[in-house]
This record gives structure tokens, sequence and C-alpha cells, in this order.
């Protein structure tokens, strides 16, 4: 698949993940949402590796990569799904759109990208837009604060998977890399749902049942696998630019499918997010927008 293909696909996944993962939790309870996800997903990508005749590996290296994508992505999508039960998908979004800034400030620990004084202010300017959002009416009680710390703590945590996949450098396929984090952390999802004693929901809509099934089959097994592949063949900073885009467009679709109120704060802050996450990644955008018109 050409790259720019997988780009503009990631950016549709991406841009509908925030949603599906709202309409998800709202009837079941975060734990089913996000474990009758990832069991679903499980079993679609291993079928998948059949199918295509995909090696799976389980050598040290590949271990290392399932390790660093699964355990850290366990963390960040319980998080996620935990605090999309009190804010707005739109919002998740948002948050999440602070990923190239939190990517870059650790590619420059760990792979040596120079982290410099444009990508300092950008960095400052997507703090301001945090701080304002968080100073929204929308967010009005305690549990809503809780959950915007914790979807933030889950896309620093995205991040940080992001920077290591790409420092461990394993030439492994993406649909193996999906098939080998999902073996290796279902199990959690498994526990994690029984221990905090969550039942099986009474009854679920053909809205939730439509969002799980397509969180378990887009979003996990074909979103997932894009990423690998463009963590592959790009840049980490470049793979995650997508999200300078998938804010805007994932509050867009909160306020057009689940009638999601969009406080003009809300809307302030994304805007200094965006600003800032431009201001971060210029040489970035200027280089692509040279090739664009060139």
């Amino acid at each position: 698949m050409p790259v720019g293909t997988a780009y503009l696909a990631t950016i549709f996944i991406w841009s509908t993940t925030a949603l599906g993962i709202r309409w998800s939790v709202d009837e079941t309870g975060f734990l089913f949402g996000i474990a009758s996800r990832m069991v679903l997903a499980l079993v679609l990508t291993w079928l998948v590796c059949l199918v295509m005749r995909i090696r799976v590996g389980f050598d040290k290296l590949s271990l290392q990569t399932y390790f660093a994508a699964g355990f850290l992505q366990f963390v960040s999508m319980m998080l996620t799904y935990w605090g999309a039960q009190f804010i707005p998908s739109g919002l998740i979004a948002v948050l999440y759109g602070t990923g190239p800034i939190w990517t870059g400030l650790f590619a420059s620990w760990w792979l040596s990208e120079r982290f410099t004084r444009r990508k300092l202010i950008g960095l400052l300017m997507g703090v301001a837009g945090l701080v304002v959002i968080h100073h929204s009416s929308v967010l009005v009680s305690g549990q809503a604060w809780f959950a915007v710390m914790a979807v933030l703590v889950g896309a620093v945590t995205q991040a940080v998977s992001t920077v290591w996949i790409k420092r461990i450098g394993a030439p492994i396929d993406p649909f193996a890399t999906t098939a080998g984090l999902l073996t290796l952390v279902v199990p959690l999802y498994l526990i994690a749902w029984w221990l905090f004693g969550q039942g099986w929901p009474a009854s679920l809509s053909p809205r939730t049942l439509l969002a799980i099934g397509y969180m378990s089959s887009v979003a996990s097994v074909i979103g997932f696998s894009l990423f690998f592949y463009l963590l592959k063949h790009l840049q980490a900073g470049k793979v995650a630019l997508i999200q300078l885009i998938t804010p805007v467009t994932a509050m867009l679709l909160g306020q057009m499918l689940n009638h999601e109120p969009v406080d003009p704060v809300v809307w302030a802050g994304t805007g200094l997010i965006l600003l800032g996450l431009a201001i971060h990644q210029y040489a970035g955008l200027r280089m692509g927008l040279n090739r664009m018109l060139s």
C-alpha cells in the first residue's frame, strides 16, 4: 500500500475513534467496551494472519516490540475508556491531539531528534490550550476533571509507546505486530473486567454493537496495522502529525452524530493546541506543502 493512502486512511480512522469509544461505553461500562473490542480484534487479526500466511514471531526482538506496543497500549486504553464515560468524544480527540508534542519530546531523548526552541514554543502553547480547556464550563464536575487528566496521561503513554517501537526498529509485518501485542495484552483486559466485577450487559443497542464491531475491526485490526506500517516508513514525529488534523474532525463528528455541545472556550483551547502543534511541526508542514505544490 502506498504510504500516502495509508496516511489518509489513518486520518479517517483516528477521526472516528473517539466517537466509537464513547458509543461503546455509554450502555456497557468501560471495561466491557474495551475488553470486547480487544477480544474480537485478537480473533480477527489472527484470522487475517492465517489467511495471508503472515508469520507471527515470538523471538526476543518481536517480544520487545509487542511489550512496548501492547503493555503501554493497555495502560493508555484503560485510562482513555474510563475517561470517555465523563467527557465528550471531541475533547478526547483534542487531548490525544497533543500527541505530536509529547512524541517530539520523547524522540529528542531516545532517538536523538532535535528539540528546538520552536518546538518548545509549540509545547508551551499546547499546554496553554489544555489549561484553557480545563477552565471550560464543560468541565463542571470533579469526575470530568479526573477524566481529562486520565485521557491526557493516556495520550502521553501512547507517545512513549510510539517512540519506543521506533527505537526498537524491529522488521515485523504490521499485522504480525498487531496480533502479537493483542495476544500479550488481551488477558490483561479480561482480568481487569473480572476483577472490577462489571458483568455482561443485559442488552446492547444496535448503535453500541456497531461501535464495538467498528472499534474491533476497523480501529483495531486495520488502524493498529496502518499505524505500525507508517512507523516503519516515516519518522515518529511525522506519524504523530496526523493528530494535528483529527481533533477538529473528531469534534465536528461529535457535534453532528452525537449532538455533543462544544463550549466556545473549548474551541479556543483547541485552537491554541492546534497552533502549538503547527509551530511544533512547522518544518514538516512546510516540506509537505512544498511537495504538494511542486
